[in-house]
């Protein structure tokens, strides 16, 4: 029997790791050759609570009705532990391996490889649990090849134990009632950078572009999403007075929260989107922007190659040089290429599907269970 680990739906927006468990979820719910089952820690979530859940796509319901209800709920019986398998969209609630198969998807492992870029308590707290964790699973699924080679190079796992699933892209059609919204009123261009105002985002060196280059503020509105974050960047940012002027003019902005229905039309409407980060493990905002044809202006670090592909503009990101080429060359294409320029992005964006995620996840999972003789239909859980 397959068990899939839903506490990442305990967050009230479906963003990041919780978009990925939402739509691990909807998938697995709608298949009818396998009756998976749900879980957070050692508890089994009732299948009626999942399906409410992935219907309202938001984990407030599901927070309330796990404190009214947490004692009636039931652990997993302790068999279908021992002949089970488990699926961890994120890290384990366990301090030990409870599933007979366990199987981890890998996002990202850059509190390990770049301390620098995290605070001291996530340092701690990620080395011990991920060290402690890593033994134990059976296969991991890694959303890029960037971070299974990081996994296979400095962890020494075994490459068989390895795959690559990538995350998708999806809208829906409540996301388009802010653009429609948004597209009656006249506004001047503008570029987004999305991000958490933290080390590893990078974002300050697109500040120091400006200071240094602050004529693009006249063809450009810069708008800055993400919230304030940890390490002093947010304050070092907005507080310079070297760039107060334009903020007080509107030429940079501030926007702390995007919702999905916000983040759509804000994206389909860019002129491109600049992502400086120094190292990703997938870089969702990227595969985001391509996929409404909005080129982007992406760093060398990470996963973000294989995310841009051969439609991004690349620059170092400790190279305000490297930044300034990206930038004059995307806008360059825009003037002169627009039409191509946009469909090469629309084209490495529509390669990032929640279909094709899931269907690559479903072959990891049926060859682990195959291998340790594991039914994922239900049939050899039927005496428990």
């Amino acid at each position: 029997m397959l068990y899939i680990d839903i506490r990442p739906l305990m967050d009230g927006a479906f963003t990041g790791i919780p978009q990925l468990t939402w739509h691990l979820a909807r998938y697995w719910l709608a298949r009818s050759d396998a009756r998976p089952r749900f879980f957070v820690g050692n508890i089994e979530i009732e299948r009626p609570t999942v399906e409410q859940l992935v219907e309202q796509r938001t984990g407030r319901y599901f927070r309330a009705l796990r404190r009214a209800h947490y004692r009636a709920m039931r652990p997993i019986p302790s068999d279908a532990l021992k002949h089970g398998i488990a699926l961890y969209p994120h890290t384990r609630a366990t301090r030990e391996k409870v599933f007979g198969q366990e199987v981890q998807i890998i996002h990202d492992l850059t509190a390990i490889l770049t301390p620098e870029f995290h605070p001291e308590e996530l340092l701690v707290w990620e080395s011990r649990r991920f060290l402690r964790d890593l033994p134990d699973f059976d296969h991991f699924i890694c959303v890029s090849e960037a971070s299974r080679n990081d996994l296979v190079r400095y962890f020494r796992i075994d490459s068989t134990c390895t795959s690559v699933a990538y995350p998708g892209v999806d809208w829906f059609e409540s996301h388009t009632s802010v653009y429609e919204a948004i597209t009656q009123t006249i506004f001047e261009p503008y570029v987004l950078l999305f991000g958490t105002f933290e080390p590893r985002k990078n974002l300050e060196i697109v500040f120091e572009y400006l200071i240094n280059h602050p004529r693009i503020l006249d063809s450009y509105v810069f708008c800055f999403c993400g919230a304030e974050g940890w390490g002093g960047v947010y304050q070092r940012c907005r507080n310079n007075p070297r760039i107060a002027g334009f903020i007080r003019a509107n030429r940079i902005r501030f926007i702390s929260f995007v919702d999905e229905r916000l983040k759509y039309a804000l994206m389909k409407e860019a002129s491109f989107l600049v992502y400086p980060s120094f190292i990703e493990g997938f870089g969702s905002p990227v595969a985001e922007a391509l996929s409404v044809g909005v080129p982007v202006v992406v760093s060398i670090g990470g996963s973000l190659p294989e995310v841009a592909g051969e439609a991004g503009y690349y620059f170092d990101p400790s190279s305000l040089e490297s930044l300034d080429h990206a930038i004059q060359r995307v806008i360059v294409d825009l003037a002169h290429r627009n039409a191509e320029t946009r469909l090469a992005a629309y084209r490495q964006g529509s390669r990032f599907t929640w279909s094709a995620f899931n269907d690559k996840v479903r072959e990891v999972v049926e060859g682990v269970a195959a291998r340790a003789g594991i039914e994922l239909d239900g049939r050899a859980d039927r005496a428990y």
